[in-house]
């Protein structure tokens, strides 16, 4: 299929002072005209796309004022493309939109009519599927953010049954859908009826596996949404019994798997409402010596996963106790060349009560050297990188501490693509960071002391750069998972210094962000009131704005209901 694309780009910017190092003029001017006609589709497609990009930033953030226009006209049309039966697909867009001061602060207009009408029998399927779907998409919007008028209409029929296909044994799934939906003034702002119907009834035995499985899984989902976001009910039972054992299969040399799971879960309402018990007891033994690569990996995994789920969320207690060695060499595969690439892991952990609440030891030694010659790369390039990742997670989220050293020697070459000489890089990282706190139940300190030490010559910086970042990140969230309502206070001290490349000199950052949200009625179960409110009071002296800047942002409200 014919294929012609046209795009004139012109982007001239300005930057003194090095990347706001003490105040920043940016001027940005872009002219992007492109056409596309024939491509990308079965049938026909013609899309216009022109952009006028004038920006001007004096003193950082968009302080003083910004011209954006941009006018879209795709019009496309698809039949009987990507569906075993037949499909027709109008696609009319008209996006002329102008920006003045940032923001959307003028008007935007943008039209967009969407005739979506495809039908598939018989496709994707050992027996048969009927599947209707009508789109009618007819929106408006003048002056950003819908503020005009939306009409969306959506007839989805999609009525399937799969008796015997893509298991080894049988399966019988029957699956009814009726999605009718018509959305006026956006956001689902007037009635959805959604009706789904499946029942999965399926049955495997010494399918997928060289040994022998059985799954017997029962599903029985009836729900029904009138007026968006399940406001009324949705009664969801699932009865699976897992229990497979695998010797010899999908590696090279062996491997025993052995996995007993009872998963018994009602769900009435919606989100977890009623209970759920779920007992998986996974005990997996592999070997793999000479499998999956060209040289020889040998991996043994040990995994002894037991838990047990009353009420849902890991209400009670899991224990997880995995030991991994990883020890690979892969000599000549994947690249054009050779590659090597050694790899010793030790992954001890165990865990009690969910959350990797007890303790875990990971040890990761990785030489990677790699030459790609002709592949993926114009000429050459040698990649080392020795990676010693020891970290003790204790009480879930990094609460204990971590300390990760990254030595990478990067030096590609590439003549007459992506670089424009040569390039050198070498980039020595040394991450220490501690965290205490579980996953925002109460509050959380994590302090980052990073050490960034790269030389890249030729390519993407001039000398070399020194980057020191030590950030102190102390947050406290009070009532987390929007339930009720929930308080989030962060506090970060970011002080970097970067001598030769990207700032001039050095910087010190100092946000304070208090985030008091208020969100009712959460998880769409009837209907959801949002209240946020964003205290973002931050100075920066020396880099990243103009001289200094004090942004206060009060009040961030977003009402949604």
């Amino acid at each position: 299929m014919d294929a012609r694309s046209f795009k004139l780009g012109f982007l001239l910017r300005t930057n003194i002072g090095g990347e706001m190092a003490g105040w920043m003029l940016e001027v940005s001017i872009v002219l992007d005209l492109r056409c596309n006609i024939g491509g990308e589709m079965a049938g026909w497609m013609l899309e216009v796309s022109i952009v006028l990009d004038l920006r001007c930033n004096i003193g950082g953030g968009m302080a003083r004022w910004m011209l954006e226009v941009s006018i879209v006209l795709d019009l496309r049309c698809n039949i009987g493309g990507g569906m075993a039966g037949w499909m027709l697909e109008v696609s009319i867009v008209l996006d002329l939109r102008c920006n003045i001061g940032g923001g959307m602060a003028r008007w935007m207009l943008e039209v967009s009519i969407v005739l979506d009408l495809r039908c598939n029998i018989g496709g994707g399927m050992a027996r048969w599927m009927l599947e209707v779907s009508i789109v009618l998409d007819l929106r408006c919007n003048i002056g950003g953010g819908m503020a005009g008028w939306m009409l969306e209409v959506s007839i989805v029929l999609d009525l399937r049954c799969n008796i015997g296909g893509g298991m080894a044994g049988w399966m019988l799934e029957v699956s009814i859908v009726l999605d009718l939906r018509c959305n006026i003034g956006g956001g689902m702002a007037r009635w959805m009826l959604e009706v789904s119907i499946v029942l999965d009834l399926r049955c495997n035995i010494g399918g997928g596996m060289a040994g022998w499985m059985l799954e017997v899984s029962i599903v029985l989902d009836l729900r029904c949404n009138i007026g968006g976001g399940m406001a009324r009910w949705m009664l969801e039972v699932s009865i699976v019994l897992d229990r497979r054992c695998n010797i010899g299969g999908g590696m090279a040399g062996w491997m025993l798997e052995v996995s007993i799971v009872l998963d018994l879960r009602c769900n009435i309402g919606g989100g977890m409402a009623g209970w759920m018990r779920e007992v998986s007891i996974v005990l997996d033994l592999r070997c793999n010596i000479g499998g999956g690569m060209a040289g020889w990996m040998l991996e043994v995994s040990i995994v002894l996963d037991l838990r047990c789920n009353i009420g849902g969320g890991m209400a009670r207690w899991m224990r997880e106790v995995s030991i991994v060695l990883d020890l690979r060499c892969n000599i000549g595969g994947g690249m054009a060349r050779w590659m090597l690439e050694v790899s010793i892991v030790l992954d001890l952990r165990c865990n009690i009560g969910g959350g990797m609440a007890g303790w875990m030891l990971e040890v990761s030694i990785v030489l990677d050297l790699r030459c790609n010659i002709g592949g993926g790369m114009a000429r050459w390039m040698l990649e080392v990188s020795i990676v010693l990742d020891l970290r003790c997670n204790i009480g879930g989220g990094m609460a204990g501490w971590m300390l990760e050293v990254s030595i990478v020697l990067d030096l590609r070459c590439n003549i007459g693509g992506g670089m424009a000489g040569w390039m050198r890089e070498v980039s020595i990282i040394l991450d220490l960071r501690c965290n205490i706190g579980d996953g925002m139940a109460g509050w959380m300190l994590e302090v980052s002391i990073v050490l960034d030490l790269r030389c890249n010559i030729g390519g993407g910086m001039a000398g070399w750069m020194l980057e020191v970042s030590i950030v102190l990140d102390l947050r406290c969230n009070i009532g987390g998972g929007m339930a009720g309502w929930m308080l989030e206070v962060s506090i970060v001290l970011d002080l970097r210094c970067n001598i030769g490349g990207e700032m001039a000199g050095w910087m010190l950052e100092v946000s304070i962000v208090l985030d008091l949200r208020c969100n009712i009625g959460g998880g769409m179960a009837g209907w959801m009131l949002e209240v946020s409110i964003v205290l973002d009071l931050r100075c920066n002296i020396g880099g990243g704005m103009a001289g200094w800047m004090r942004e206060v942002s009060k009040t961030s409200s977003s009402w949604s209901s």
